[in-house]
């Protein structure tokens, strides 16, 4: 899914409380909601996933006119596979679970301490630029968690939705980086 930015018609100037409000609503849904530790890493994978989505339609309402139909769609389809799908061929030790979840949590804390510390640069940066090297962090996010689901599943619906969550991403990533480098 393609993220259009038009910073031309939301070109705010620097304000902390916008500023920390992208921030907030980007990394609140993922705050709000339980880490889920069910002892299938497939299951967990999709149903951590829902909130790091969530977070980022909050934030993009914020800054675009509209938020992104294809993340609300993916929420559903998580939902959905949360409800009948089939995660019974990725089991796992104890231990290697309990690896991927110390794991899971490890990059999850990098992140929301990336995302965070945006809030608090020194130089006074707009609330475009803010919201563009945020939600670049929670990008890199989703395809850590991605590559990690990748060493543990052996799910093939999974490990699709992963291929595709790195794929779209890393796109995106390049797209908020050009962004950046052109002095948001």
């Amino acid at each position: 899914h393609d993220m259009n930015i038009n910073t031309q018609t939301n070109r705010l100037n620097f304000d902390p409380l916008i500023n920390n409000e992208i921030v907030d609503s980007m990394h609140m849904p993922m705050m709000n909601e339980e880490f889920v530790q069910s002892g299938n890493v497939d299951k967990d994978f999709i149903a951590n996933m829902i909130p790091h989505h969530q977070g980022a339609i909050d934030s993009a309402k914020l800054i675009l006119e509209y938020g992104s139909n294809e993340e609300v769609k993916e929420i559903e389809d998580f939902n959905e596979l949360l409800a009948n799908g089939d995660f019974s061929n990725s089991n796992l030790s104890e231990k290697a679970y309990a690896e991927f979840v110390a794991k899971e949590k490890e990059n999850m804390a990098e992140m929301m301490n990336k995302m965070i510390a945006v809030t608090r640069t020194r130089d006074k940066k707009t609330a475009d630029y803010t919201f563009v090297l945020a939600m670049k962090y929670h990008h890199e996010g989703a395809l850590e968690a991605s590559k990690q689901i990748l060493a543990y599943t052996k799910n093939p619906q999974i490990r699709k939705i992963a291929k595709n969550i790195i794929k779209d991403q890393a796109k995106e990533i390049k797209q908020f980086d050009k962004l950046i480098e052109q002095g948001l």
